[in-house]
């Protein structure tokens, strides 16, 4: 039976032991199985965007909402953009700017962690979140966002950090505005220190406008700088979510795997912090026992997003690896790279074609596992989304590698 030919369901193995969080077609989180991949969608259209793929992280919280009962706070319940949960409406009571809630995560991870918040906008009144240390105790770093200018602003503390947003949709279930607000902190003034995440449904240091309320559709905080990752959802207790991990096996071929051209589509949300080397995420194949020899691969370089390809072979001719333009992070990288018994060639985006001739793109044993969001090993992942893939068994001329990438 060829590979087109054969049931989608049997042509991939995945890999994750752990639910994951990702957004629907219906506009929605959803809650996708065990050992399953998740499928990330335009929250807007419902559009398919690819398979999202994430190395693994944990949460520092044990809550994903606090609770909001306090004199300071009228609290009620409302839609929520996870499936299944409950979002809460908080409406500050008090003339006071700092009337909030706080998520205990302890100390500062050495790597740093990221603060994730939901929110959907039902009122002009401003939002505060950001870190304080709780044994100082000192703000560490805090930050407004203004719905009204949609503006992001430094309002507390002096450590280092990087904040950002994202307008989610237009029209959340509650009929507001819902934003993605982020902030990253990498190392804290007191190391060792107890740190909280704290987070002001309403917050306005100047006037107090009647009401001051938002909805808090989830809160996260998690061990990586890594804004972009797909939420994780905790309950009462923190929770580790393990690396997606997708191969398709075996892959039929005749004559050692060649000739063959990798086309794929993808883009990174964020670089791999976990990553063992300057080459990480991607879409490539190794033998199919899994061993590393004889892989050829495509993905990007280091914190950036300089893609990447690379043929490894036991034969003589050497390891060529090549490169192509940056790319953003979230923008959509189109690549191709083909070899045969004499020649390994590389495209992204219409144009950068390298090409080097030689016999290392020649394996010397069968490459017929394709696996998907790791170069290699699980030390190389991968955070973003893979879109497409296609496997031919030709070597694309530099026209037709230029013609298939371009934008």
């Amino acid at each position: 039976m060829t590979l087109a030919t054969r049931p989608f369901g049997n042509l991939f193995v995945f890999s994750r032991n752990s639910t994951k969080w990702e957004m629907g077609p219906n506009g929605k989180f959803i809650e996708y199985p065990v050992g399953a991949p998740a499928y990330r969608h335009d929250p807007v259209t419902g559009q398919n965007l690819g398979i999202s793929v994430n190395e693994n992280t944990v949460t520092l919280q044990s809550n994903s909402l606090a609770n909001y009962a306090s004199s300071s706070f009228e609290t009620s319940d409302a839609a929520s953009l996870f499936e299944g949960k409950v979002a809460k409406r908080v409406a500050n009571l008090l003339p006071s700017p700092s009337a909030g809630a706080g998520y205990i995560v302890g100390p500062l991870p050495n790597r740093g962690a990221t603060y994730d918040l939901y929110v959907e906008i039902v009122s002009t009144s401003r939002i505060m979140f950001g870190f304080r240390d709780q044994d100082a105790p000192v703000w560490e770093a805090g930050y407004t966002f203004d719905p009204v200018t949609e503006v992001l602003s430094r309002a507390q503390g002096s450590t280092s950090a990087t904040a950002g947003f994202r307008k989610v949709m237009g029209f959340g279930p509650n009929g507001g505005v819902v934003y993605h607000l982020w902030m990253t902190m990498l190392e804290q003034s007191n190391p060792g220190n107890t740190l909280a995440a704290y987070h002001y449904p309403a917050y306005e240091p100047d006037t107090y406008p009647d009401p001051r309320e938002s909805i808090i559709h989830y809160v996260g905080v998690i061990q990586y700088p890594h804004p972009q990752m797909s939420p994780i959802w905790v309950d009462g207790t923190n929770l580790a979510r393990p690396t997606d991990y997708c191969v398709i096996n075996p892959i039929p071929s005749a004559v050692l795997e060649y000739p063959r051209t990798i086309y794929v589509e993808m883009l990174a949300d964020t670089p791999a912090v976990g990553a063992s080397d300057s080459f990480h995420g991607g879409v490539g194949f190794v033998r199919y026992n899994g061993e590393a020899a004889d892989r050829a691969w495509v993905g990007f370089r280091g914190p950036g997003t300089e893609p990447r390809a690379q043929v490894v072979s036991t034969r003589p001719g050497g390891t060529p690896q090549m490169g192509g333009t940056t790319v953003q992070f979230g923008t959509l990288l189109k690549a191709c790279l083909g070899w045969d018994a004499e020649k390994v060639a590389f495209a992204t985006n219409g144009g950068d074609y390298t090409s080097e001739s030689g016999a290392s793109g020649n394996p010397g044993q069968d490459r017929r596992r394709l696996q998907i969001g790791h170069a290699i090993t699980a030390t190389r992942p991968m955070n973003g989304i893979i879109k497409r893939i296609r496997v031919v068994n030709e070597l694309w001329s530099q026209e037709r590698m230029e013609q298939e990438t371009a934008a």
